[in-house]
């Protein structure tokens, strides 16, 4: 009777060890902070960045970024750049979940249906009263990458992404 008592405490602390670390070690990474474009200052130039692009001219953010990091996140707005003399539209990839966003994995994704180009890194050359300037790296299929330059408006951005330091 012992025995079996001892058995079934022994089942019992073990699975509550398997549980707890099985909670530790599905704990997630989260590397990014969301700014409102308003927020942006000369302290961000150089480093890398991601877009958040408005979905409309009217799109404004209404709560504090730290709560809508994830729901701001969850639409993919599609932009048109100009780099390089050519004009292309880009559609928002995000790829956030609630225990894992990293700035990596966020990106930008060329619409034109025979050429697939996706955009990877982009970092922040200098900021004005009404644009950004940024270089960013483009993807091909093949995964040759070509830097390119763009100068965006600012009311065409809701807010940017950086990494955390």
């Amino acid at each position: 009777m012992k025995r079996i008592l001892f058995r079934k405490t022994a089942v019992i602390v073990i699975f509550a060890i398997l549980i707890f670390n099985v909670k530790v070690l599905a704990q997630g990474s989260w590397n990014i902070k969301y700014l409102p474009i308003d927020s942006l200052n000369g302290s961000y130039v150089g480093k890398e960045i991601r877009i958040d692009f408005k979905s409309f001219s009217t799109d404004t953010l209404n709560e504090s970024p730290e709560w809508m990091e994830r729901k701001l996140l969850s639409k993919e707005d599609t932009i048109k750049l100009i780099a390089n003399g050519m004009c292309k539209s880009y559609k928002e990839s995000w790829k956030l979940y609630p225990d894992h966003g990293v700035l990596s994995d966020q990106s930008l994704v060329c619409l034109d249906k025979h050429e697939w180009v996706q955009i990877r890194e982009i970092y922040l050359v200098s900021i004005s009263d009404n644009s950004i300037a940024i270089d960013f790296l483009a993807y091909d299929s093949k995964g040759l990458k070509k830097k390119q330059k763009s100068v965006l408006c600012k009311c065409d951005i809701k807010g940017i992404l950086i990494k955390l330091d």
